[in-house]
């Protein structure tokens, strides 16, 4: 009814609905156009190229067809506009990956200045300033002292920082390190007033950062400093 294949030239001929077929396709074509023109603003313009090309080659293709005769261009047309829509099709994915990518790098940023965060806020100030102050007074009668007590607080700052930006587990030789800062630090504010014995029998095991200071930190604020005074006490 439309068009049919001459089996001995292998070329099309029209039939009686060619023109019926022709004018559904430019129907298409013109409420497509329309539509897209109503929505122009809330598509892409790469993408709005590619379905208007959509649209457009095969109309053209058809128009041209008129003309030329014997021989169906629009597969050609149709195959055309499909290459482009998936060339756009991919072209967006790339985009998307690129996007993504993007945002996965700042929500890393945004998590490391996040962790950086927490790792300063476990260092309670009342701590820092009785430090602080500590050293101060040590200045003006034992310099010495006072020197080992400001290369422990900041080897006891360096450690939190780098232990709360760590995301996965962490060797305990660091965290070790890190508690043993925190106890000298102790000992001198505390003039000496308890004693630190270390059991260690394996090292080579990792744990949750900054999981085991925060258990000493208890010891000794809510055991030996909880002491009589003049009770010697020790944390093992």
């Amino acid at each position: 009814y439309i068009y049919r294949i001459d089996p001995e030239t292998n070329l099309y001929e029209r039939g009686r609905g060619f023109a019926l077929w022709t004018l559904i396709n430019m129907s298409e074509a013109a409420i497509g156009s329309v539509y897209l023109f109503l929505k122009r603003k809330e598509i892409d313009k790469d993408r709005l190229v590619a379905v208007l090309s959509f649209v457009f080659i095969p109309v053209i293709t058809a128009f041209v067809q008129i003309f030329i005769y014997g021989y169906s261009l629009a597969n050609i047309a149709c195959l055309v506009s499909t290459l482009i829509m998936f060339a756009q099709a991919i072209s967006d994915n790339v985009k998307d990956l690129l996007k993504q990518e993007v945002m996965i790098r700042t929500q890393d940023t945004e998590l490391s200045n996040l962790r950086n965060k927490i790792a300063l806020s476990q260092i309670q100030p009342q701590f820092l300033y009785k430090v602080l102050d500590y050293v101060e007074g040590l200045c003006n009668r034992d310099t010495k002292k006072a020197k080992v007590l400001v290369s422990n607080l900041s080897d006891y700052l360096k450690g939190n920082v780098n232990l709360a930006g760590k995301e996965e587990m962490v060797p305990f030789e660091g965290e070790f390190e890190h508690t043993k800062a925190y106890l000298e630090i102790e000992k001198i504010i505390n003039e000496n007033s308890f004693d630190t014995e270390y059991d260690i029998r394996e090292t080579d095991f990792v744990l949750p950062a900054l999981s085991i200071q925060p258990v000493v930190e208890n010891a000794v604020r809510h055991g030996v400093n909880e002491l009589a005074p003049g009770k010697r006490g020790k944390i093992k």
